[in-house]
């Protein structure tokens, strides 16, 4: 015969589930990265991050000589840097690793490479505050 829970019966899922609550994965948080382009040339920045057991690969984003761009994004994340004007050609390659805090990035012109192909560097900055310039992912571009 099954009997109706009664009120202790209740109270008792409720505390495991309360128990259990402290095991589960907790939400993490998107950290905020900025990149500024230093060079004199047109990039295009575009990071990938896992999830659920996949790469999830972000838009593009195409960032002008001497603009800025902010890219919201959670866990370790894999950059790719490409040429503005020939967007098959890797610029920089690289990981970022999951951080609390936002990060702020100078992509400056670095030494070609073995082949002569040109490269470029990223320096860590402060930070800066929002601004007009500023897109979040998933904002709409200005003009648009």
């Amino acid at each position: 015969m099954i009997r109706p829970r009664t009120s202790i019966g209740r109270a008792r899922a409720f505390l495991i589930a309360l128990a259990l609550l402290p095991l589960l994965p907790a939400a993490a948080p998107a950290e905020t990265i900025t990149f500024v382009n230093d060079t004199k040339a047109p990039l295009v920045v575009q990071m990938a991050t896992a999830v659920r057991g996949g790469i999830r690969r972000d838009r593009p984003y195409p960032v002008a000589p001497g603009e800025k761009v902010r890219i919201a994004l959670s866990g370790n994340k894999l950059l790719n840097v490409y040429d503005g004007r020939m967007p098959n050609r890797v610029l920089y390659q690289g990981t970022l690793p999951a951080s609390t805090d936002d990060q702020a990035f100078s992509i400056t012109p670095g030494k070609p490479d073995a082949f002569g192909q040109p490269r470029v560097t990223l320096d860590v900055v402060s930070p800066p505050a929002p601004d007009k310039e500023t897109r979040r992912q998933g904002d709409k571009e200005p003009g648009k």
